[in-house]
């Protein structure tokens, strides 16, 4: 609803790297458990930007950021990029803390 507060929420990041010719991270949102959830990945370096999305996945006492969390090797230029997952729902939103990643 228009006007709703959203509560935030902590994000941790669990993993990240490449995998084939993807750029991969997964994450987790604590506190919550639900299945209406936008996980975003983002990364930046130098005033560009990346990122990719899918829908966070219910466990038992979090909410899972995997799905939809890669990012094509091919646009990216080599080095240190900074990676941020955010999550983003009808009543929660928070993003992890910055990671320095080197993308070679």
């Amino acid at each position: 609803t228009a006007g709703q507060e959203q509560a935030t929420v902590s994000v941790s990041l669990t993993r990240y790297g490449i995998a084939g010719s993807d750029f991969q991270a997964a994450a987790f949102v604590s506190g919550i458990v639900e299945s209406t959830g936008t996980c975003t990945m983002t990364l930046t370096r130098d005033g560009e930007t990346r990122s990719a999305s899918g829908t966070g996945s219910p466990s038992a006492t979090t909410t899972d950021c995997a799905a939809g969390l890669a990012i094509p090797l091919s646009p990216l230029s080599s080095g240190t990029w900074t990676l941020v997952i955010s999550y983003d729902s009808a009543g929660f939103a928070g993003s992890s803390s910055p990671e320095q990643v080197t993308i070679s």
